[in-house]
């Protein structure tokens, strides 16, 4: 520690050679046998190099957009908040949709799902994405485009996604999953497909299908669904009750 000069270094035998100018030298050299000591061979000075820390790195948020090759699905997890009035908006934004795509195409998906369920239970619920990704969607790859809500998951096949895409062109499209009405006898569930070129009202041979969760007194009765157009005209249309409860 009294020494003018201090040199550490390692012969060919990787035996540690000590030398000291100068001085006494009486302190635990451990700590100079890392390396960060080191001495011009010029000057005989001896100078402490510590090594420059390592920064700690950012934390890469968690990708949204996941595959499943088994099941052949590509599904976009979406922030969704929820007003004081009960509805859950979400939308898909332009570096999600792309991952979407990317990711469809990839895995050789046969559904491309936009997940907006939330941990309660909307009753109503609007879905937006870009219109350019839908139509990627039927360019690019098979699959179906399906939208996840607390009120209903709604399940486009190409057609009816292609009819969509055609439509709206540009901008936004929009799906509204509202549940008007829902007692011990009946589910009511209002849907409309917008965009910037207005409401769609023909899937162009396309189907939608929708599938609801049944009351807890309607789960073991026969129940029947109908659809009611917008002059109030009633079609009854093919359902199947699912074990889950779901129709």
């Amino acid at each position: 520690s009294n020494a003018k000069a201090l040199r550490v270094f390692t012969d060919v035998s990787d035996n540690v050679k000590v030398s000291v100018t100068g001085g006494t030298f009486n302190t635990d050299i451990s700590k100079y046998l890392t390396g960060y000591y080191v001495q011009d061979e010029t000057t005989g000075t001896v100078t402490y190099n510590p090594p420059t820390p390592t920064p700690t790195p950012t934390p890469t948020p968690d990708d949204n957009v996941t595959s499943n090759p088994g099941d052949k699905t590509t599904t976009a997890d979406v922030e969704t908040s929820t007003g004081t009035d009960g509805k859950a908006t979400a939308t898909v934004d332009k570096a999600t949709a792309d991952k979407l795509v990317d990711k469809a195409v990839e895995n050789k998906s046969e559904q491309v799902i936009v997940d907006a369920t939330t941990k309660g239970d909307a009753k109503t619920a609007e879905v937006s994405l870009p219109a350019e990704t839908v139509k990627s969607i039927v360019e690019k790859t098979d699959a179906d485009v399906v939208i996840r809500t607390d009120a209903a998951e709604v399940v486009l096949d190409q057609k009816a996604a292609e009819a969509v895409a055609d439509q709206a062109k540009t901008g936004n499209i929009t799906i509204v999953v509202d549940k008007v009405k829902e007692d011990d006898s009946q589910v009511q569930v209002e849907l409309k497909v917008v965009t910037d070129n207005g409401n769609v009202t023909d899937f162009k041979g396309g189907s939608v299908k929708v599938t609801v969760a049944l009351p807890a007194a309607l789960k073991d009765k026969e129940v029947v669904c109908v659809y009611i157009d917008e002059k109030g005209n009633y079609t009854k249309v093919s359902g199947v009750k699912n074990a889950d409860g779901t129709y």
